[in-house]
């Protein structure tokens, strides 16, 4: 994604407190900086927020925060197959997330807790959904973030939030990507404190990459993510792939379990029933919702298209596709990363100017889009297939 990592934000945070004269003291910046190299990185952060916070500067924080997490515009691209969203979300999983950036939500409707707004329903997540359980930078108020080790303990320690992750733990398979040792030692906080039981089953998986010399490595991270109920899917890092970095081999190997996944398994029925109760009663949250999904994926679109143009109530689908920018024609429109071909277009307005008529209701909305697609608007009859 082109984010920088903890160490890398760390550093620059120990940088700004220098520059800024918060610390003077070139000894305790060294000491700092020795701190990032032994992997207490959380504790550096934690120092560096209370010393903005104790000097009225607490901004300074979250404007290196949005620059460490601003990423590389093509890599956080929707459409960019190199993005491993765009594969994940084919999977129609809940996203739970500890990162504040908001590029996943090109792929998922995010909910973000905050003490004064806790998750609406703990107990009942959501497919196609992102949980920022550390807050989010998608408001500028910075409320519910999760960064210093004492806003670690007091979100932990939430009822709400707690009964949200014996949910999570206890009722679905958990795979963890992109996670270190460090994070994943909140799995350590939760089973030696009272109130969250971990399941025994095995449901809990981490993709981790290793080189061919790391074999003593391997062997210590098994034996401690198998204490917390955890294990390891390795693979090697040192495989060549076009266009991969030994990092981004998560996406062709998440890829390949996809397309597994969706062959031998009802996701894409269960899918497809989705569309079509949605299609029955398109209140404004379903059919967001489902736009969601077809934005990601291909054979989903191609399955909407044609419920779209064969729609006996094209009429309900009108306002929502217009409020999101999808009845414009390719010559007109501007550049989008999802959009709806031409002629789907052209048969659903047909579809709709067919109803109004019928129903002798005002066409005037409709005619005003129909002028500016007119070059492109003809008789066509579509065939979705």
């Amino acid at each position: 994604m082109g984010c920088w990592n903890w160490s890398k934000f760390a550093r620059e945070l120990v940088k700004e407190c220098f520059n800024s004269y918060l610390i003077s003291d070139e000894a305790v910046v060294n000491i700092l900086y020795d701190e990032i190299e032994n992997q207490q990185v959380r504790r550096v952060v934690t120092v560096c927020k209370r010393i903005f916070e104790e000097n009225k500067k607490p901004k300074i924080f979250y404007e290196i925060l949005k620059r460490a997490i601003e990423g590389n515009a093509e890599a956080t691209s929707a459409q960019n197959e190199h993005n491993i969203y765009h594969n994940l979300a084919k999977l129609r999983p809940v996203w739970v997330t500890t990162n504040a950036d908001t590029h996943i939500h090109h792929f998922a409707k995010p909910e973000v807790f905050s003490p004064e707004k806790p998750f609406r329903n703990p107990t009942n997540l959501k497919r196609d959904t992102v949980y920022h359980i550390h807050g989010s930078l998608m408001n500028d108020d910075f409320v519910g973030m999760v960064f210093s080790l004492e806003e670690y303990v007091k979100r932990y320690n939430e009822e709400n939030f707690r009964n949200f992750l014996r949910n999570l733990f206890s009722n679905w398979t958990v795979l963890f990507l992109g996670y270190g040792l460090n994070e994943v030692e909140l799995l350590q906080f939760l089973k030696t404190n009272d109130g969250i039981d971990l399941p025994e089953k095995n449901s809990r998986f981490v993709l981790k990459g290793y080189n061919s010399h790391e074999n003593a490595r391997y062997s210590y991270d098994q034996w401690y993510y198998k204490s917390l109920g955890i294990e390891i899917i390795p693979f090697n890092k040192e495989v060549s792939i076009e266009n991969y970095t030994s990092y981004d081999l998560q996406i062709p190997i998440t890829r390949d379990w996809i397309d597994q996944l969706r062959i031998n398994t009802r996701l894409l029925e269960s899918t497809k029933l989705q569309i079509d109760e949605t299609f029955q009663n398109p209140t404004q949250e379903e059919s967001e919702h489902v736009l969601r999904i077809v934005r990601n994926d291909a054979t989903m679109a191609q399955y909407f298209h044609k419920r779209l143009v064969e729609t006996s109530s094209p009429l309900k689908w009108f306002d929502i596709l217009k409020e999101n920018g999808l009845l414009l024609m390719t010559k007109i429109s501007n550049e989008r990363n999802f959009r709806l071909p031409d002629l789907v277009i052209a048969n659903f307005l047909k579809n709709c100017q067919n109803q109004l008529k019928n129903e002798d209701k005002s066409i005037d909305e409709l005619i005003q889009i129909l002028d500016k697609n007119a070059e492109i608007v003809n008789s066509s009859i579509l065939e979705v297939k």
